[in-house]
């Protein structure tokens, strides 16, 4: 398997423990996140399909930076601040109009 294969960077995401991000476990205390659900979850089989999706996505779309979107399974539109939208919403009428 490749090490860029999107199933060796997803496990490569699942692997990290978010026991040792502590700024995600403040942010979480505050926001008053039971810690142990929060675990549960992120660990969780349907948080991986989840993940394993995205990746797959990002392939197919090649994003290679953030922000950007995916439209219609035809377009890519990188972050454009106020005009992504725009760009965007004109993607999706085109596609539409068929």
């Amino acid at each position: 398997r490749s090490v860029n294969s999107a199933d060796s960077r997803t496990e490569a995401v699942r692997s990290y423990d978010p026991e040792w991000n502590k700024e995600v476990l403040l942010q979480n205390e505050k926001q008053g996140v039971d810690k142990p659900r929060f675990n549960e979850a992120y660990k969780s089989f349907n948080t991986a399909n989840k993940l394993r999706r995205a990746v797959q996505l990002q392939d197919a779309y090649q994003i290679e930076g953030t922000p950007a979107l995916g439209v219609g399974g035809r377009f890519t539109v990188a972050g454009q601040g106020p005009r992504t939208v725009q760009v965007a919403n004109a993607l999706i009428a085109e596609i539409r109009k068929g």
